[in-house]
């Protein structure tokens, strides 16, 4: 059994062995590496923290946000991340899946008029659920928030919210 000393060494020993040149071979698969293409691990970067006091802008905005939201609306979007729909549709599809299974396994099968009502009251309820859970998470991290990069340009990190607006 190895004592509690040597662990911390052996955990060191190995990971100094990633920091090594990187060897490819000069064909892969009969394609050689392309020009410009090292085969040299690329250089630690440095880890500090950027230590600018301007906060970043945010992203522009989508061209529906543009074209049909008024721009004095765009932070509460910003804040309920209707410019990045990937996590309204990962909570709708489920919610659709499930909505499907039961009708089809009704007798009578409900009318057209009631299932397109249940889909519709689904995908309100989960656009209305990502948004409430986006800003309660940006309620809670905001100081958090406006140290780091890719948070920084949130409405509430950013101050072009307040608690109170959110």
């Amino acid at each position: 059994m190895l004592s509690r000393s040597v662990i911390p060494r052996v955990l060191l020993r190995r990971c100094s062995r990633i920091k090594r040149p990187i060897h490819l071979p000069l064909s892969l698969n009969g394609v050689g590496i392309p020009a410009g293409m090292s085969t040299q691990a690329p250089p630690p970067s440095s880890s500090k923290p950027s230590t600018s006091s301007s906060s970043s802008s945010p992203p522009p905005p989508p061209a529906w946000m543009s074209l049909y939201v008024p721009s004095h609306l765009h932070p509460y979007l910003y804040l309920s991340r209707m410019h990045a729909p990937i996590g309204t549709l990962l909570l709708l599809h489920p919610c659709l899946w499930s909505c499907t299974l039961a009708i089809t396994s009704t007798v009578p099968p409900p009318s057209t008029a009631d299932t397109a009502m249940l889909y519709c009251l689904f995908t309100a309820g989960s656009v209305a659920m990502r948004g409430a859970g986006c800003t309660i998470n940006d309620m809670w991290d905001r100081d958090i928030d406006s140290l780091v990069a890719r948070t920084r340009s949130r409405p509430l990190a950013a101050g072009d919210l307040t608690m109170g607006q959110a």
